[in-house]
Formats: structure tokens, sequence, C-alpha cells
């Protein structure tokens, strides 16, 4: 029996119900949240690119703006293209590792406020974004720690079914027999870690609530939500693919923008409008099924906003009376 201050078992259309009842009710929070982070995330980006050297980019910009319409580039052109690109490699992978860098820190950040303001809907109501900052920038480093741990793993699965084999391929190609081999291992290597990493994000799809609410990081984190996805795989799937579905939808518009020509519109709707709109909705969803899972696993049965309340330090109220 579950207790009386907990959530109920939540069927889909009731946690879609639920999103858009958080989302209404603290949109102006889980907006500023998003929009803040999107700017910082897209600012950032623009500032890397104006401070790092433009490299050899210009050099290739000419040799391809000067091929004819209906031609193709010529051996040696491809040669020159493929040498100033690999002179290049050093400073793209710098300023890669600046973007992932600073769009994971942000949005490691973002996931905790988010957390925070959604946790609180239940509990004490609104809360300042203060308060939400602070605690999200004292579980900024679990947050990064346990978030790079479960890229690291992907990664490995990718290199080993699908780089290497690749690799190995490609430099064997005068051996026809073993470069057909090593592409025919790339190639269901391929559809393998696709498979296996599209498996595992789901397995570890509430880190962040797992970090935010229980206060384990790392291996623990990414244990507690595999066993929280236990049974549940395709039901979570499925509302995952759901609520990507609608992120799309969100985003679409600057597409279209750019298609018609529009190119500033579709940036700008791509970087900050999309981002500001679909992020609280993802993190709502998140909470959701979290919270519905820890109500049919968790042992007394049940878990509610008295939980919530003591992981989050708060006074708690009957969640059904929750502003």
């Amino acid at each position: 029996m579950q207790s009386e201050n907990a959530f109920p078992e939540r069927g889909m259309n009731d946690l879609f119900a639920e999103l858009w009842s958080v989302y209404l009710a603290r949109i102006l929070r889980l907006l500023f949240i998003s929009v803040i982070s999107a700017a910082i995330v897209f600012g950032a980006v623009s500032g890397i690119d104006v401070i790092l050297p433009e490299g050899n980019q210009p050099a290739i910009d000419e040799i391809l703006t000067s091929v004819p319409e209906g031609e193709t580039l010529t051996s040696e052109q491809l040669q020159q293209v493929a040498e100033l690109q690999l002179d290049d490699l050093p400073l793209e992978m710098l300023r890669s590792a600046l973007v992932i860098g600073i769009a994971l820190l942000v949005s490691a950040i973002a996931a905790g406020a988010y957390m925070f303001v959604i946790g609180a809907h239940y509990v004490v109501g609104r809360v300042l974004i203060s308060e939400a900052l602070t605690f999200s920038v004292q579980r900024v480093g679990g947050l990064i720690i346990t978030t790079l741990m479960a890229l690291a793993v992907v990664f490995a699965v990718w290199a080993l079914l699908f780089i290497a084999p690749f690799m190995i391929a490609n430099a064997a190609m005068d051996a026809a027999l073993v470069a057909a081999l090593f592409g025919l291992l790339s190639f269901t290597g391929f559809v393998g870690a696709l498979v296996i990493t599209a498996y595992v994000a789901i397995r570890w799809t509430f880190i962040w609530p797992v970090i935010a609410f229980e206060g384990v990081i790392g291996v623990t984190a990414l244990r507690r939500s595999w066993e929280l996805t236990e049974n549940f795989w395709w039901r979570t799937f499925g509302i995952v693919v759901i609520i990507t579905l609608a992120v799309f939808a969100v985003g679409f518009p600057g597409f279209l923008a750019t298609g018609a020509g529009l190119d500033t519109v579709g940036t700008w709707y791509s970087n900050i409008v999309a981002p500001t709109l679909a992020g609280p909705i993802q993190a709502i969803m998140i909470f959701l099924l979290y919270s519905d899972l820890r109500t049919r696993k968790e042992v007394p049965p049940g878990y509610g906003p008295d939980q919530i309340a003591s992981e989050l330090n708060f006074q708690t109220q009957a969640w059904d009376d929750a502003p």
C-alpha cells in the first residue's frame, strides 16, 4: 500500500497532463534558466569563433568556389583540401573541446536548477532563482563527472565496434579480402554500437534527478538510474521518443526559416528560442518519470513531497495543494 502523501502511479496520459501543469505553473523560472543557459552557450560559441584564428577555411572555401557549377574537384584539388583540413585538425579539436566543455558545464548547471525548481513545485511552490542556481552549482561537479563517465562508456563502445574495424579496413585496402572483412565488421559494429548507445542512454536517463535528489554521483548514480529503469525500459524509451519528437517540432521553425533564406532568424531561433522552450519540457518529463518509477519501486511504498522535502531540505506540504 502506498504512503498517504506519495505520488500516484501515473499512466502516459497522466504524465503528459502533469508535464503541462508543471510547465505552466513554473514557466517564468524554468524559461529564465533556459534562456540564460542557451544565451551563454550561444554567446560562448560565437566568442570562440571570434577569438580563435580562422585557420585554412578561407583557402578551402576559395578552392571549392573555384570549381565551375556541375564539375567536381580534381584529384589535385582534393589533395589540397585534405592537406589544409589536416593542418587545421589541432585547431578544430581545440574548438570542439571548448564548445563541448562550455555546453557541458552550462547544461549541468541548468539541469540541477531545473530539478530544484521542479521538486520545489511539489513542496513549497515557488523558489528564488538564486536558490536554484546555488543548489545546482553545489552539484555541478557530480553532474559533469557522471555525464563524462557515461559518455566514456559510449565512446569506448563506438571505438571498439565501429572505429577500429573501419580504420583497419581503410588501412588494408590493398588486401581486398581483409578490407572486405573489416568493412563488414565496421558495418555490423556501427549497427551494434547504435543499438547499445540507445539502450544505455535510456538506462541512464535519470542521472540528473538521481544526483540532484539522492546526492550520489559517478558509478553509484549510473547504477541507480540503471536499477530504476529495470523492467521499464520500453515504457521509458517510448516516452523519451515522444518528447524528442516534441523537441524536434519546437525547433522545426528554425529549419524552415533557414530554408527560406532567413539565415539570421533561423540561427537565433535554433540556438536561443528552441532550446529555451524545449529544455524545461525535457527536464519536467525526466523528473515525472523518475518520481513515477520511485513511487512504483520505493520501500516503504511510494515517493512524494515528503521525500523531496527531506532531500532538498524543505518544509513539506500536501503535493496536490502545491501552487
